[in-house]
């Protein structure tokens, strides 16, 4: 039986997978934007403020009404830099955190005072985004696995004649 924090728990990381996906699959194509493309990169900006107020919280240890999303926003930042972005350059590795989140907002303010996607104007985000959403596929499939009760049956290998 499930307890009532797995049904959260479970629900927080499909979300920030499907976000994931959203913002990965706007960001990957040229084009312009639509009044829910606008809306997906208003929530990319909020979710870096997150990120920047989950940095704060946690070094002035002080708690506010959102602090557990906001930790867990910084957290998952801080994995996707280390992990992700620190790979694919020199001047990303060397960049500090802040100013890769600041990189980040302004690639989106640009597309969105544009009007339009632009994908490698969006590098750092585009590839932030596709690690959030390969971490979250990854975890969210390590829970149902370790958790669900009726699992598929393996399929049957057949042999070549």
């Amino acid at each position: 039986m499930f307890r009532e924090t797995e049904f959260v728990d479970i629900s927080n990381l499909l979300g920030e997978g499907f976000f994931a996906d959203r913002v990965v699959s706007l960001l990957q194509r040229s084009g312009s934007l639509d009044s829910i493309d606008k809306q997906v990169l208003i929530r990319v900006k909020s979710f870096f403020q997150k990120i920047l107020d989950g940095q704060e919280q946690v070094r002035s240890a002080r708690l506010s009404s959102d602090t557990i999303e906001s930790i867990d926003a910084y957290q998952r930042a801080i994995i996707a830099f280390n992990k992700a972005l620190k790979q694919k350059s020199e001047d990303t590795m060397k960049a500090k955190f802040k100013d890769l989140i600041t990189a980040m907002t302004s690639e989106v303010d640009s597309t969105l005072e544009n009007q339009r996607v632009i994908p490698e104007k969006v590098k750092t985000t585009l590839e932030f985004f596709r690690y959030i959403r390969l971490e979250t596929l990854k975890e969210s499939n390590e829970y149902f696995s370790s958790r669900v009760v009726l699992k598929w049956p393996k399929r049957p290998v057949f042999q070549q004649v």
